[in-house]
């Protein structure tokens, strides 16, 4: 139960870090591409 808990939230994390990982290189892939049009 405790090791099961402790995956769920490594899992949890892991997946919580890939979101903010993807959503900071999509700000600044937007950014990137648009900076020179604006």
């Amino acid at each position: 139960m405790n090791i099961l808990y402790f995956l769920n939230r490594n899992v949890r994390a892991a997946i919580f870090i890939a979101a903010g990982v993807a959503g900071l290189g999509a700000a600044g892939l937007i950014g990137w591409v648009t900076a020179p049009i604006s």
